[in-house]
């Protein structure tokens, strides 16, 4: 390559990325983009991203060899410079865009408590507007030729109309034409000087945020320089420029430049910040936050010794709260950001919960929306009750005016719309006592749980207790205490106990036997049960109970979901440290691994937030805080247990003396099991315990474990008088002996590619769906699909159900907790990948999904893949000998259908 700014501190650095990549893909990955250089007619130059597992940014020693969040490298030829590799084993790299060091917001991070920095940062104090859109990178790849990207991607995403590249490549020549400069004079001054540009795209015509920006400040909004080489006196350190030549640079190349000002202390800052948030606005224009520029001080002698293995700094005497040192060196340039919750969290609540509701209907259009279907920790303010009460009668109304809603346009739009309503009613007090026009089934102000059962006590019935945690939260000591203070009308039955490769059923099949108990009243489902599937099997247990059992939720998901993730990880890892090995299956790790935390950063992501409809129409919710000592949510569960069932079930609160009995009892516990072998296994957390991978061995298959139960699915279909017209008798005779001899799958799935098809088909495209499937499968967070279930199809050997419409789960990537701005990029993000990843599928690929439902003895699974693909190539028509009845289309129909795994069999 005939341009280069090799630097062998650089390139040792991407070489530990690699090595880290290769023995441990989860933590880092890497994904490559083909770059045409313009002056060299023909030619390709391979750009690769590099991203690092996100929650581990807040580990301290970093696992990573550099905290840029925006990394992009390329190879180069080794005799550059003269500084040739000293080792033939390692190649040569240089770094082409580096974005800003990861930097946290007040009090995510211990080193970002207000004291911390007081003691370990150093003036001056810059403070910029916090941009509101998606970040930019703009660099040289020669002295000639402008890179533009998003934060881990460039260039086109398949099957996305625009990228974010390619939005803030097309407002970068608008800005350079303005200010009369090319592309090259660009290149040539970024070159020169080793920057990268990194700038924020606020364009509500291309993607709405939050906060509206008029035409004159619609583009790019620059904010900062950074140094792209890492090569420095503090080793791989961040250096970036000061504001002043920012907005120099910015007049120069005509980027929008970003507002800032600078005090004296951290103080002055605190000041500063708190006088903003209050007037919500700064010169005039509303304002969400603060991204504050600094220095790391040098570490004293006494804070040298004070600083803990983990970065943990004990207080000085005298200070308010704990310190703790950044863990950048010394002397590096430093951010962090003061951000505004409000108004702000509040619209972001409006934004989901408007998607939420659309995807609803989307899937379900027969149903009337209800509050009900919504995660409870969304509706705590008064103020999003009453919007979504609105936007209920909105999308009922005229769901047309929400077209484009999902894909980032007219977000603002709905909400000033409510907000001119609001106004109409007098304010925002006002429409909240006058309430939204109500229906009967939507409701205006709809109970999310509390109130008692509605059978009175001569139709007193059981209840299923279900916790709705994480590890760490306290769930199994909160039913350990219930069960002493209540015993025998409580019983208590944990999934952990389960000592058997499908937990799942046995799990249900003890709670059944406990409702069934005579003197038993209420049995606990000892379980995490955090994600929606999970408490969709209790439901289905209690209602199949004669007669229907209730369910009571203690619910930690709303508090989970409402602190930073790294809180709720911290609290609860805490825990689990102080618990030690006392526990089944999770135990603390030790060493310097953590596996725990990993395990926990997995229940965090995942964990779905409860919705009051789940409950069905008399469940009750019992708020748990997951902050809170043992002692407090003990008497948080008891108070709440007294107060919704005490008259009914005659539980009355217990005495101080009781309590205190209760307590010992839970630090006296030890489990009835242990079938710990693996402190690192993420069982459970992501899809709810399916079987453990083996280890060393390489799948059979790759695929999706669709969340559907057969039976229930193809049981009305084919019952007679209840399945629709024309559903041949022999088809469903064909059911009933695949019923009979039980070979209907208990566990279906969905095979992408078979191990089979790529080592002997000789089809390249059957390798590149293996090769893709598999990155998929080492994703830290991959997408989540849904889809439709189409037709039942069958041949008298075997009988397949086709999948349609596969679509990454938009619900599932917004998460029902997502804490900020960027939680919703990284959401959209992993959206585009999901669609991406489908979009490389080949026709034939999306042709042949479907779910094997069985096949009699003698046939192959294999050969529902033929019959299928037979049906799709007759214009999706059966074909001779073969029935095919489509499934009536309902909530049953559209399932989600998971991440891409690797399968064992």
């Amino acid at each position: 390559m005939a341009s280069s700014h090799f630097a062998k501190a650089d390139s040792d650095l991407i070489n530990q990325l690699y090595a880290i990549s290769a023995k441990q893909p989860k933590l880092v990955r890497s994904s490559p983009y083909s770059v045409a250089l313009k002056h060299d007619a023909g030619k390709t130059v391979e750009i690769r991203s590099w991203k690092m597992n996100e929650f581990k940014y807040y580990d301290v020693p970093s696992p990573f060899p550099t905290l840029a969040r925006g990394l992009f490298t390329r190879r180069v030829e080794r005799e550059i410079d003269g500084e040739a590799a000293e080792n033939d084993t390692d190649k040569n790299y240089e770094i082409v865009v580096r974005g800003y060091d990861k930097f946290f917001n007040i009090g995510e991070v211990p080193w970002t408590t207000w004291s911390s920095l007081e003691r370990h940062t150093v003036a001056p104090y810059i403070l910029s507007l916090k941009s509101n859109g998606c970040i930019i990178f703009i660099a040289a790849l020669s002295p000639t030729q402008i890179m533009v990207t998003s934060k881990h991607s460039l260039g086109p995403i398949a099957g996305v109309e625009m990228s974010h590249s390619q939005a803030g490549e097309m407002w970068l020549r608008r800005h350079l034409e303005r200010a009369g400069k090319t592309e090259e004079d660009l290149a040539a001054r970024l070159w020169a000087e080793k920057w990268t540009a990194v700038a924020e795209l606020c364009d509500d015509g291309f993607e709405e945020h939050v906060l509206p920006y008029p035409p004159e400040k619609t583009g790019l909004h620059l904010h900062g320089l950074n140094t792209t080489t890492v090569a420095s006196a503090h080793g791989a350190a961040f250096e970036t420029q000061p504001p002043q030549a920012v907005d120099a640079f910015a007049e120069a190349y005509g980027f929008i430049k970003t507002p800032w000002t600078q005090v004296g202390s951290v103080r002055e800052v605190r000041e500063f910040t708190q006088l903003c948030a209050e007037r919500g606005e700064w010169h005039g224009e509303p304002v969400e936050g603060f991204v504050v520029r600094t220095r790391v001080a040098e570490l004293s002698e006494a804070d040298k010794k004070r600083v803990g293995t983990r970065g943990r700094g004990k207080a000085p005497a005298g200070a308010e709260e704990p310190t703790s040192p950044t863990p950048y060196p010394a002397g590096t340039s430093f951010f962090f950001k003061v951000k505004f919750d409000e108004p702000y969290m509040m619209y972001r609540d409006w934004r989901e919960v408007t998607k939420m509701l659309l995807t609803h209907r989307a899937k379900t259009p027969a149903t009337r929306l209800s509050a009900g279907a919504l995660p409870k920790n969304k509706l705590k303010r008064p103020e999003t009750q009453l919007y979504v009460a609105w936007v209920i009668r909105e999308i009922e109304r005229d769901a047309a005016q929400f077209e484009g809603y999902g894909k980032g346009h007219g977000i603002i739009g709905t909400r000033e719309r409510f907000m001119k309503w609001v106004e109409a009613q007098g304010g925002m007090e006002a429409a909240m006592k006058k309430g939204v026009d109500k229906d009967p089934q939507t409701g205006g102000s709809e109970s999310t749980g509390g109130g008692g059962s509605s059978t009175g006590k001569a139709g007193k019935r059981k209840i299923i207790i279900v916790p709705i945690a994480i590890p760490g939260c306290g769930k199994t000591a909160v039913s350990v205490a219930l069960t002493h203070l209540f015993s025998p009308r409580i019983a208590h039955t944990q999934s952990d106990d389960v000592r058997a490769k499908k937990a799942a059923p046995i799990f249900l099949k003890n709670v059944e036997d406990l409702l069934r108990k005579p003197g038993v009243d209420i049995v606990i489902a000892d379980k995490n049960n955090h994600l929606a599937q999970h408490r969709e099997s209790l439901a289905t247990l209690a209602a199949s109970s004669k007669p229907p059992a209730r369910l009571v939720a203690l619910d930690w998901s709303a508090s989970v979901l409402s602190l930073p993730p790294a809180t709720a990880h911290r609290v609860t890892t805490s825990r689990i440290l102080t618990r030690g090995d006392n526990h089944q299956t999770l135990v603390a790790d030790t060493t310097t691994e953590r596996g725990h935390e990993h395990v926990v950063w997995l229940f965090v992501r995942s964990m779905e937030g409860l919705a009051p409809a789940e409950l069905g129409a008399d469940g009750v919710v019992v708020d748990m805080e997951v902050e809170e000592g043992l002692e407090e949510s003990v008497r948080r569960a008891t108070r709440g247990l007294v107060d919704l069932l005490g008259e009914e079930y005659g539980l009355e609160m217990p005495s101080e003396e009781r309590i205190g009995a209760a307590l010992d009892a839970v630090q006296s516990y030890v489990p009835k099991t242990r079938k710990v072998a693996d402190a690192k296994a993420t069982k459970g957390a992501k899809q709810g315990g399916g079987g453990k991978k083996k280890k060393g061995a390489a799948p059979r298959f790759y695929g999706l474990l669709p969340e559907v139960n057969l039976p229930t699915l193809l049981n009305p279909l084919f019952s007679a008088g209840d399945g629709p017209a024309g559903v041949d008798a022999a088809f469903a005779a064909f059911y009933e002996q695949l019923k009979s001899e039980k070979r209907v799958a208990p566990m279906p799935h969905v095979t992408l590619v078979h191990s089979n098809a790529k080592n002997n088909s000789g089809d390249k495209r059957e390798r590149d769906v293996w090769d893709s499937c598999g990155r998929q499968a080492e994703l830290e967070a991959p997408p989540v699909f849904r889809g439709r279930l189409g037709s039942v199809l069958g041949n008298g050997r075997v009988m397949a159900v086709t999948v349609e419409e596969l679509a990454p789960d938009a619900d599932a990537e917004a998460g029902a907790g997502a804490p900020d701005e960027e939680a919703a990029e990284e959401a959209a993000e992993t959206q585009k990948e999901g669609e991406a990843f489908l979009n490389g599928l080949p026709p034939n690929v999306r042709e042949r999904l479907h779910i094997t439902v069985g096949f009699v003895e003698g046939a192959t699974g294999v050969e529902a893949k033929a019959m299928v693909e037979a049906w799709r190539a007759n214009g999706s028509k059966p074909t001779e000998g073969m029935w095919a009845v489509p499934l009536p289309e309902s909530e049953r129909t559209h399932v989600r259908f998971g991440r891409v795994r690797g399968l064992h069999g």
